[in-house]
């Protein structure tokens, strides 16, 4: 028991800072965003260094495959788990939110008043679909790649640059002792801006939650409480199968074993990006290769996205249920179902949320 908390500890202490923060936040109301600046020094350390991470990361990740031919059947089961995993939680969502109905009791009146109007003019500027998705894996300018509002088409560019030092061997030998070093370093630093994490995710919790109010949180609670209980099931039936399929009983008994501190990360920063590290340290704990785990774990922070699919199920179906729609009109499923696959790829992940 001794050494479990001694593992687990800075990952308990970094849910319960946040947990306290919110407590904080409901307590001290607008007073709390004194300690915005607080929260937002480290949101803003961590969306410094997501941009290094992802790259050095992937790059080193593909670079250090053995063989391109291994790559390739990485990369075609990465599509097909994802693929499916997706689906089955966007399933899974639907089928959870026509159940609990997140609209029901809500004083819809008040919900109307705090909505805004889309931009139109905004909304018409992303153009089609097929030009959203060529711009969400693609940049104009190899300066948009410095931004992490573009991680996708940062991971793509990683992908070529790792391949491609893949394919030449050893005349890319400084190369790929490059990006090996640059991701041991920037993961150190994550690791360094990681430890400020119980103060300022505490402080960033409690402006939030005080900016936002009570009543606000009040009309809102059972969509969260049904995103909540959603992600909960989800996350006990379908993991343990998962992990079940992978590695029989053994594979359940490691996945939970080693998922305690990817599980608080994420609890308390809400940012895949945040989790990179804790995922790559819980994975090689489990016995999955390094070139496996280092070119799929940032890989998945953009293209399997299953909270934001979630996300986007309980708020169509809160919207729905507000504007007075059927949520359970089988056209109204398949277009939401389209919808979120697309948004399980090309959501952009943030820290925050």
């Amino acid at each position: 028991m001794r050494d479990f908390l001694k593992t687990y500890k800075s990952s308990f202490i970094l849910l319960g800072c946040t947990i306290l923060g919110a407590i904080v936040g409901l307590i001290w109301g607008p007073k709390a965003t004194v300690l915005k600046p607080i929260g937002d020094l480290f949101i803003n350390l961590i969306m410094m260094i997501v941009v290094p991470l992802v790259f050095f990361s992937v790059a080193s990740g593909v670079a250090n495959v053995n063989s391109m031919q291994r790559f390739g059947k990485i990369m075609k089961n990465v599509v097909i788990v994802f693929t499916i995993t997706t689906l089955v939680m966007a399933v899974v969502g639907i089928l959870g939110s026509v159940i609990l109905d997140p609209a029901k009791g809500i004083d819809i009146q008040s919900v109307k008043e705090m909505m805004v109007a889309p931009d139109q003019e905004k909304l018409a500027s992303k153009g089609s679909l097929l030009t959203q998705i060529v711009n969400s894996v693609t940049v104009s300018n190899f300066g948009d790649l410095f931004s992490s509002s573009n991680l996708l088409q940062l991971v793509v560019f990683a992908v070529l640059v790792g391949s491609s030092v893949a394919v030449l061997g050893d005349k890319a030998n400084t190369i790929r002792k490059i990006l090996n070093e640059g991701t041991s370093v920037v993961l150190n630093v994550v690791g360094i801006i990681m430890k400020l994490g119980p103060i300022g995710l505490g402080c960033y919790t409690a402006s939030i939650i005080g900016e936002l109010g009570q009543e606000i949180i009040a009309g809102y609670i059972r969509v969260f409480g049904t995103y909540c209980l959603i992600a909960i099931i989800y996350f006990i039936v379908c993991y343990t199968l998962y992990a079940y399929v992978a590695g029989g009983k053994k594979g359940v008994k490691k996945f939970y074993e080693n998922s305690i501190s990817p599980i608080a990360t994420a609890l308390a920063t809400s940012s895949s990006s945040a989790c990179i590290p804790s995922n790559l340290e819980a994975s090689k704990k489990i016995g999955v290769p390094d070139d496996i785990a280092e070119t799929v774990i940032p890989l998945g922070i953009n293209i399997h996205k299953d909270g934001s699919v979630l996300a986007v199920i309980v708020k169509v179906a809160f919207l729905t249920g507000i504007m007075g729609g059927n949520m359970a009109n089988p056209e109204t499923l398949i277009n939401l179902l389209v919808t979120v696959m697309v948004v399980g790829v090309f959501m952009a992940p943030v820290a925050g949320g």
